[in-house]
């Protein structure tokens, strides 16, 4: 029996043998140790992640740009 092409498109260096070794390494991981990872993130705290329409993104930079005015 002939067996099917992979229809994945893999980064360089990476072939489905590779690609399968890294899912079974998480798959075999509890979801503690998953997620423990995340909790070390380097990301400062609190973070706050906001969508903005593709149109208005230059006009958004250019406000977060100017100097912060005094009150």
């Amino acid at each position: 029996m002939k067996q099917k092409k992979d229809p994945n498109i893999y980064p360089e260096g990476w072939d489905h043998k590779k690609a399968k070794a890294v899912a079974d390494y998480y798959d075999a991981k509890k979801d503690k140790d998953v997620f423990s990872v995340q909790d070390t993130s380097p990301l400062p705290q609190p973070t706050t992640w906001i969508e903005v329409p593709n149109r208005l993104l230059p006009k958004v930079r250019k406000l977060l740009r100017q100097p912060k005015r005094s009150a």
